[in-house]
């Protein structure tokens, strides 16, 4: 692998499960958050990037997947140009790598603890309303059943402790990563909350074929 200081885009907010899997393999890189997958995919096709990393499945959730929420157009160096209200499937995406002269350089397998997360003056029973990535709380959904919890979807889950953070509401929680409740100045109310424990996310590294040789050489 080179040892240049590598450029990355990723799906997702610093502390989201994403940023961890990207640092944990590429302790250097230099990280571009996106909003959604799509952005992240279209910044390598704009060469803005030199990777992108993306979750592409779960054994709770199945098959990574984003609702698309804006049109794409068409434009110098997007890889793709999907339509508002598409929903975009990352793993078909992967059986497709070729079509869009893009190669897959690693899988990771990586341990997810999604975790209760709230204000530091706030206590497990004071939780109503939760919101994090809509994966999260597939995962999670015998947790928020048992415990009659308003689910409310965001785009990831680190975004959403995010948003919590700032409502300053105790009744108020979001799914997410102990490090993205750190970052925030929240407290974890509750940890490995999935349906499994442990449990797996499958993320995948993948650039443009004509950087493969550069980027695993140097």
């Amino acid at each position: 692998m080179s040892n240049k200081k590598l450029k990355i885009s990723i799906q997702g907010l610093p502390a989201s499960n994403s940023e961890n899997v990207t640092l944990r393999l590429y302790p250097n890189a230099d990280v571009k958050y996106c909003a959604s997958f799509i952005e992240a995919i279209n910044a390598l096709g704009k060469n803005e990037v030199d990777l992108c990393i993306l979750p592409y499945g779960n054994p709770l959730a199945g098959a990574v997947r984003e609702r698309i929420t804006r049109d794409w157009r068409p434009d110098t160096g997007n890889i793709l140009w999907p339509k508002e209200g598409e929903v975009f499937v990352v793993q078909k995406f992967l059986n497709d790598l070729h079509r869009y002269n893009l190669v897959q350089l690693e899988k990771h397998s990586h341990k997810i603890t999604h975790c209760l997360v709230g204000l530091e003056d706030a206590e497990f029973s004071d939780i109503r309303e939760v919101w994090s990535h809509p994966m999260a709380f597939v995962q999670c959904s015998a947790f928020m059943d048992a415990h009659n919890l308003g689910k409310h979807l965001y785009e990831d889950t680190a975004a959403a402790a995010k948003y919590v953070a700032a409502q300053g509401n105790k009744h108020f929680a979001a799914i997410a990563d102990a490090k993205a409740a750190r970052k925030n100045g929240l407290k974890v109310l509750a940890s490995a909350i999935a349906d499994i424990e442990p449990n797996f996310t499958d993320f995948v590294v993948f650039t443009k074929a004509e950087n493969e040789a550069t980027i695993m050489h140097g």
